[in-house]
């Protein structure tokens, strides 16, 4: 066994980076690959940016690091003031984290201190998807309902999600799009009459599910039914978007496109970029006011990294980019083409059953059968066997498993940087093409290897 670092993950070697540029990265063999996923659908910007690097050298050199509890520091205030502007009406506070799973863990803590506070200590469970993803720590795990993630380790989790998904294309009520009346939504109610009101304190939710169902849009009232439901039975809404938030689908926030304003807002990934950890939740008024004067001295959590001056420089850098280049405006004109595009290539691949997306981000769900929508054995592995068969031609693109359960259900995400352009789109696709008949053939050839 090589000592080194541990991957966390059994797998083939992966070749050492050595820079990246734009949206490509080079590894040492100088070999090119196109970063269609944003890493983690975090780089958003892609890679190589001075001006990103040089605002948090500039941090570094005046300081880099003070802990909150002895300073305040201005980049950090002014990133809380620019994040509350561009956010739906009503927020007032910004706690800030190092990463999405610490964002959600920290909004968990927030709620059951806000109702602690209001004298209903008795609202201490939470209530979320069937098909969503909310981070790897324990707190986020929980509340995640990401079949391939919980997996062996579900009977130690405190929470367990209940309330089904707005997944369209396999509408959990056998409904058409055409008939569709929102029944997803109005589950919510289901599961909290089921619970008691009385003991609810939130529900946390995806705009548009990302890891765990590959882009999942809903229909377009379903929060508006999410925060009427919430609000009839006094329930907080937890929103996340750490994943779409600060520009990926096309506005600053996934949910401003729902014209709903949520109680908790969190982001991260885009924060900083891939140019440094950073992740934050955005307070509601009503809720940072409630904790900053209850009377019972307890704080909310934090992480010795939290809000420090070089992250939130770079975060701050991060936004101005995106102001200055008029990427939101970009994201939107080069989503409906980009969308356009996988719909077309979609045509040419039977194992491809669902495009779903919006704006840079997308989905592409494979299936047995396009017909009756038969997912693939799950011993097949498919969303990793094209996700490698993607890498060995220089593609880089994002798996999704587990939709349907631990086993069963395959995707895979395009979360492009947000400075692609219409070239970079027609490459990608291009590649992924290419990748996708690479795929069929093996299989056509009999090939059952794990790549």
């Amino acid at each position: 066994m090589t000592k080194g670092v541990f991957e966390g993950q059994v797998g083939s070697p992966r070749p050492t980076i050595s820079y990246g540029q734009g949206i490509y990265l080079f590894d040492a063999d100088g070999r090119r690959y196109i970063d269609a996923c944003s890493g983690a659908i975090s780089a958003n910007l892609g890679h190589g940016l001075e001006e990103i690097a040089r605002a948090g050298y500039e941090q570094a050199i005046r300081v880099a690091f003070t802990y909150r509890s002895q300073f305040r520091n201005a980049p950090a205030e002014d990133l809380a003031q620019t994040l509350i502007s561009l956010a739906p009406k009503g927020f007032g506070r910004v706690l800030f984290v190092n990463s999405g799973s610490e964002a959600t863990e920290a909004a968990l803590r927030m709620a059951l201190q806000y109702w602690q506070a209001r004298g209903l200590g008795s609202k201490s469970r939470f209530l979320s998807r069937k098909v969503s993803y909310h981070g790897m720590t324990f707190g986020a795990l929980g509340v995640s309902g990401h079949f391939y993630r919980r997996y062996g380790y579900q009977d130690i989790l405190w929470s367990s999600p209940q309330v089904e998904a707005s997944y369209c294309y396999r509408c959990p009520f056998g409904q058409a799009p055409e008939h569709c009346h929102l029944e997803c939504a109005q589950d919510l109610e289901r599961a909290i009459l089921a619970e008691g009101p009385e003991n609810i304190a939130a529900f946390v939710a995806e705009p548009i599910v990302g890891a765990a169902g590959a882009a999942l849009v809903p229909k377009p009232q379903y929060f508006s039914r999410i925060r009427e439901i919430c609000d009839r039975y006094d329930v907080l809404l937890i929103i996340d978007e750490v994943l779409t938030g600060l520009g990926r689908t096309g506005n600053w926030y996934a949910i401003s496109d729902f014209s709903v304003s949520p109680d908790l807002l969190l982001v991260g990934k885009g924060l900083g970029a891939g140019y440094s950890p950073m992740g934050a939740v955005l307070i509601s008024e009503k809720i940072a006011e409630n904790l900053e004067t209850s009377s019972n001295g307890s704080r909310i959590f934090g992480h010795t990294y939290g809000g420090n001056p070089q992250s939130a420089a770079i975060a701050m850098a991060v936004l101005q980019f995106i102001v200055t280049h008029g990427l939101i405006a970009q994201i939107r004109r080069l989503g409906s083409l980009f969308g356009s595009l996988l719909r077309d290539m979609a045509e040419r691949h039977p194992i491809i059953g669902d495009v779903r997306g919006i704006g840079l981000l997308w989905g592409i769900e494979l299936v047995a059968d396009r017909d009756t929508r038969t997912p693939f054995d799950g011993s097949l592995r498919m969303a990793d066997r094209l996700t490698d068969t993607a890498f060995a031609t220089g593609l880089l693109v994002y798996p999704s498993r587990g939709q349907l359960s631990h086993l069963f259900g395959d995707a895979v995400l395009l979360a492009p940087p947000f400075i692609a352009t219409e070239q970079n789109l027609y490459e990608i696709v291009n590649q992924l093409d290419f990748s996708f008949s690479q795929l069929e053939r093996d299989m056509e050839a009999g090939s059952r290897r794990i790549f």
